[in-house]
Order: C-alpha cells, then structure tokens, then sequence
C-alpha cells in the first residue's frame, strides 16, 4: 500500500540528517468512526517516525475521545495549537502547541492550526461534541511571540487553512521578519508547501 511505500521512501531520505518529516493533517480516514483502519495507520504513522503532525477535520471523524485517546496513548509528535478538550469543568489543550526542532545550527520552530471552516455543516457535530477551536489568528500571535523569543531561525506553520487563510496568517505582526512557510493539504504535491512570505529573509 502507499503507507509501506512511504517508508520506504523515508528510510532513503534519512540518510541525509538534514531532513525534516512533517504532516499537516487528514492522515486518518475520511469515513466516518472507522476506528479500526485508523488504529492500523496510527501503527504505521509510527514506523514513519515523523518529526510533527499537524490535524485535520477526517481525524475527528472518529470521534474527539478518539483524537484526545490517540494522543495520549500513541508515540506520534501531535501538535495543534487552537484546539481545546472540554468536560464539565474546563477546557484544556489537547496537545502541545509547537515543537522546536535543532537542525545542525537552526532552530526550527513548527506550529500548527486548523481552521474551524474545516467543521462545515456537513460535519457530524457529534464528533465534536467535546472540543473547542480558537480563533487561528488569535492562537498564532503567542506562540509565534514565544517562538522568536526562543531563537527560532525559521518558523514552519503546519496549516490546515487553505492558501487564502495561509496568506493572511503569514502577514500577521509577530512573525515580523521571520520567515514563514506553510504546508496544506493538496492533491497537487508540487503545491504542498508554500513560502508565503519570501521576502522576510532570516
């Protein structure tokens, strides 16, 4: 299948050291509560050893225990920095917001956030019971403050917005002159990551 051929792919590509493995999102299945096949891609994703992966809308597909289950219990570096788990005393993060990943000399800062279009009135709101979704732009602007504050050389957004939304993200104050790209998620692979703002250099 594709997700054996891609570990094959992965093996090769790690044998440069200056190689980051990033998913933006929807690696679990579009069918709704197919907990099964998601539980055999969950194995896999962590034979892949990815470096971060981001959310999209078909991982909630199975439900938002599911999602809150996966990260907690599996191995996989999950990270979304607008959404909230709620019970019936507060909400809380259901994973870390970013990950700074070392890269010879680089500091590489890696957020990601899922716009709450993504949900359409097609959704089953079932599955999302449970969870909150902030506001991108106003989940971005601390994290991107924290980042620089750390160092971080580049900024890498794990978007699952569109490109419209990623260029308005990319131009919001704190990035300032960080240079920020974004990967979505496309048919076209030549399109799947963007450099939204090249004109801010590091």
């Amino acid at each position: 299948g594709g997700l054996e051929k891609r570990l094959k792919i992965f093996q090769e590509l790690r044998k440069n050291n200056r190689v980051i493995f990033l998913d933006s999102g929807d690696f679990l299945s579009s069918r709704q509560g197919d907990a099964d096949k998601n539980k055999k891609v969950i194995d896999k994703y962590n034979e892949l050893k990815y470096d971060v992966i981001g959310l999209g809308d078909q991982e909630f597909l199975s439900g938002d225990e599911f999602v809150v289950d996966m990260i907690k219990n599996s191995n996989l570096p999950v990270i979304i920095n607008n959404i909230q788990y709620c019970d019936s005393e507060m909400c809380r993060p259901i994973s870390n917001p970013y990950i700074i990943k070392q890269i010879e000399k680089y500091k590489i800062g890696i957020l990601s956030t899922l716009l709450k279009k993504c949900f359409s009135v097609f959704f089953p709101k079932k599955m999302i019971d449970n969870i909150k979704i902030i506001d991108t732009e106003e989940a971005l602007k601390p994290d991107i403050k924290i980042l620089k504050e750390k160092n971080a050389d580049l900024i890498i957004l794990l978007s699952h917005c569109g490109l419209e939304e990623d260029i308005v993200l990319a131009n919001l104050k704190p990035f300032g002159r960080s240079r920020l790209y974004t990967t979505k998620q496309e048919q076209d692979l030549s399109n799947a990551v963007q450099n939204v703002n090249p004109e801010k250099d590091l």
